[in-house]
């Protein structure tokens, strides 16, 4: 009987793939630093590449330091990549609300 995929070792995996991204290191250099053999980290990085491909989906992302009067809303992706909208750009504000939310839940 085939075995089902860990999330533990797939979540693993997609953290030390963003640390690497958003470290100066080389891939060889960040595999000895983090003792996992670079055959194993482009394994892995294909892996979760196609999978996100394959979903077609944003990741979860972290809201920070919500404040009623601010002009400026940034939203930083869990890679490091960061959007940043004037609050007052309303259409904008709509169009990336959308595309975060989760097709099944309605926007209100």
């Amino acid at each position: 009987m085939a075995r089902l995929p860990d999330p533990a070792v797939n979540k693993r995996w997609s953290r030390l793939i963003q640390q690497h991204e958003q470290s100066d290191l080389t891939i060889s250099d960040f595999c000895d630093l983090h003792e996992i053999s670079t055959a194993s980290f482009y394994q892995w990085r294909r892996k979760i590449r196609d999978q996100a491909d394959s979903q077609g989906e944003f990741l979860a992302v972290e809201l920070s330091e919500l404040r009623s009067s601010a002009r400026d809303v940034r939203v930083r992706f869990p890679c490091g990549t960061q959007i940043e909208l004037d609050a007052r750009d309303t259409e904008s504000l709509r169009l990336v609300v959308d595309r975060l939310a989760p097709r099944d839940l309605e926007v209100r």
